[in-house]
């Protein structure tokens, strides 16, 4: 299927907790959304009827108690196909959630597999199986404690949204298709040593050629690598680290604007201000603001 796509930006619930899920339903068939791609890894699960997803030119149909993975960067398009009731359970969820701070991030490895734009994973896991698990009620609270966001509810969120991976990555490694099979293991553990290289360094000028040469790789052949498994580029990925520990210090504490741009590596604090807003549509006086009244 030949389509135009565009680029999904990120949603402000998105960007502050690095999840985000809501329930989408329709009488009918119908488009669910046209082509378009974005940055997050986004999981669906169908709750009622039955749907045809495009995933890089390729149809995947799904239907009650099924879910589809669609990576970082798919370029994907929706559509219900029941003449009823047709519904499902969005999950998405931000890379950085996945191995974004120093604890988690020996286990990047397992999530490269979901950063490619052209991924050859298994897509569909049926309903047959995942009623042998607890996958089902998982999605059902995912969707329940993000809608009702009580006290808490972002632990039960990443507690259910973990399980989910779980379950996947132990499907790929017993189909052949763990991280061994699909990417190579030496450029795993350089890319891995790099995201905790620039967690930990993300306050002090880190750039692409120390990258490189701590993986043993030219700059444009690193360039490419990082690009292909991560999905952005590396100064993309760079600036969202710094944007994610702005954030929460824009929250947390009662630091100037200047001292944060400083402390997160954007140096100046017109640049800070002209990425914040570029990315998130408001300035960091407004976003401190906006997070403080709710």
């Amino acid at each position: 299927m030949n389509q135009t796509f565009y680029k999904e930006e990120r949603k402000i619930s998105l960007s502050t907790y690095m999840f985000n899920s809501h329930l989408e339903c329709i009488c009918g068939k119908d488009c669910m959304v046209s082509a378009h791609y974005h940055d997050y890894i986004e999981i669906l699960y169908c709750t009622d009827g039955m749907f045809e997803a495009y995933l890089n030119g390729i149809k995947y149909t799904f239907k009650k108690g099924e879910m589809i993975v669609i990576n970082s960067n798919e370029i994907h398009s929706v559509y219900s196909c029941g003449t009823e009731k047709n519904s499902y359970i969005v999950v998405k969820v931000l890379p950085e959630l996945l191995y974004g701070n120093e604890q988690s991030i020996a286990e990047a490895k397992y999530f490269l597999l979901f950063m490619s734009g052209h991924s050859t994973q298994q897509k569909i896991f049926s309903g047959h199986n995942l009623d042998k698990t607890d996958l089902p009620s998982a999605f059902a609270e995912i969707l329940h404690e993000f809608t009702e966001r009580k006290y808490g509810f972002e632990l039960s969120v990443k507690l259910n949204i973990f399980k989910i991976f779980l379950y996947i990555v132990r499907e790929y490694e017993k189909n052949g298709n763990a991280l061994s099979s699909s990417i190579d293991e030496n450029i795993a553990q350089h890319l891995c040593n790099v995201l905790d290289y620039m967690e930990n360094n993300y306050s002090n000028p880190v750039n692409m050629k120390q990258a490189a040469d701590m993986c043993f790789m030219s700059y444009n052949y690193f360039s490419k690598v990082f690009n292909k498994f991560i999905g952005k580029s590396f100064n993309e990925y760079l600036i969202d680290i710094r944007l994610r520990h702005a954030k929460k210090l824009l929250v947390s504490t009662n630091e100037t604007i200047t001292k944060i741009a400083s402390d997160t590596g954007f140096g100046t604090t017109s640049y800070f201000i002209e990425v914040f807003k570029k990315h998130t549509g408001s300035t960091p006086v407004h976003f401190r603001k906006s997070q403080k009244k709710a």
